[in-house]
């Protein structure tokens, strides 16, 4: 691997499926030739001591409002960054904003750029800042998606069909499961010989868990063994119980 600069604005401690993502990938990247850049936060100095690879915790977008753009500030200190550490590929965790950084410092300096997708950034994004991101993805030397579903928006709006790809976050497969608390957790939420849905993410309401609990009301007046297992929390949690004691799923949910 080339020299790289990873910049993100979602990084360990920061909790959230995005953040764990992007340090399970660094994890697996060759340590010497990794500099992370992304925005100071409460018990990084803590989390960043035991890394192999190097983190920078600088801030890439503004906080003044008498800055603007906001991410003027990114462009200023990734170019220092890769400057002092010689990088040669620049990868950004964030279609926008950190992917108009990307384009223009490919734009002045020539650098090479891969942006990751997620899914709302592209598919919400409207007016002039569609125009920006098409910029963004057409440029790019490669667009890393979610899914199947990401990268055919992302080729939609000027993605390149060959340099698009698709890597699934996944759930670390080296960890140890012991049979007792399989069991233990089966008894607990009943689940032993029943049908079960399994959803897991950060409770926010545009994740569609609302949605998710409404279906699965139709498919438990059909199916009553079956059980739904919702693992997560957040801000959404108070409104999801609500909904599930509406539909009268308590002993199912």
């Amino acid at each position: 691997m080339r020299p790289t600069l990873f910049a993100t604005l979602e990084f360990p401690p920061y909790r959230g499926g995005v953040a764990h993502f992007y340090a399970s990938l660094c994890h697996h990247l060759p340590a010497h030739q990794l500099i992370v850049a992304t925005p100071p936060q409460t018990g990084a100095a803590e989390f960043d001591r035991g890394l192999p690879y190097h983190v920078v915790r600088t801030p890439l977008l503004s906080t003044s409002p008498w800055v603007w753009p906001k991410w003027w500030v990114g462009v200023r200190r990734l170019a220092a960054l890769a400057d002092e550490h010689h990088i040669q590929q620049l990868v950004v965790g964030q279609a926008l904003p950190l992917g108009t950084v990307a384009w223009l410092l490919h734009r002045t300096r020539g650098l090479p750029y891969v942006v990751f997708a997620h899914g709302m950034e592209i598919t919400m994004t409207r007016g002039r800042r569609a125009w920006l991101l098409r910029a963004i993805l057409a440029n790019a030397a490669a667009v890393i998606c979610n899914s199947e579903f990401t990268r055919g928006e992302v080729v939609r709006r000027g993605g390149q069909p060959t340099t698009t790809h698709v890597v699934s976050p996944g759930p670390h497969t080296w960890a140890a499961v012991h049979q007792d608390d399989v069991a233990k957790l089966d008894a607990h939420h009943r689940l032993q010989g029943a049908p079960v849905v399994l959803c897991v993410g950060r409770l926010v309401e545009r994740k569609g868990f609302d949605t998710l609990v409404a279906a699965f009301a139709a498919v438990h007046r059909l199916l009553p063994q079956a059980r739904l297992v919702i693992v997560g929390d957040g801000p959404y949690r108070g409104k999801l119980q609500q909904l599930v004691a509406r539909h009268r799923l308590e002993t199912a949910v």
